[in-house]
């Protein structure tokens, strides 16, 4: 529905116990994303960005280590900082 929100946001969230949510590998999950955006664009484009800062970064740690959501929201900007100047280097994104 177009009038559910006026702009794209991202929510992040972390349980205080793990909870079995379907994990490949079996193990509990204590963190989660919501990501919704206004276009189908858009949320692909934010979706693979999550993906790399996921795969590429230690964000997964800072989240989990991060004592409240000031720290969670910096722990995500810190990360990305890192993917963006590392592309602008021509560093790539590999860990």
């Amino acid at each position: 529905d177009a009038y559910l929100a006026s702009d794209s946001f991202l929510i992040m969230g972390r349980a205080l116990h793990p909870l079995p949510f379907g994990a490949p590998d079996g193990k509990a999950t204590d963190l989660f994303f919501l990501l919704c955006c206004l276009d189908d664009r858009l949320h692909l484009h934010a979706l693979a960005r999550l993906c790399t800062l996921c795969h590429t970064t230690d964000l997964l740690a800072r989240l989990r280590a991060a004592g409240d959501a000031q720290a969670m929201s910096d722990a995500a900007c810190a990360c990305e900082g890192d993917v963006v100047r590392r592309m602008k280097h021509g560093a790539g994104i590999r860990r």
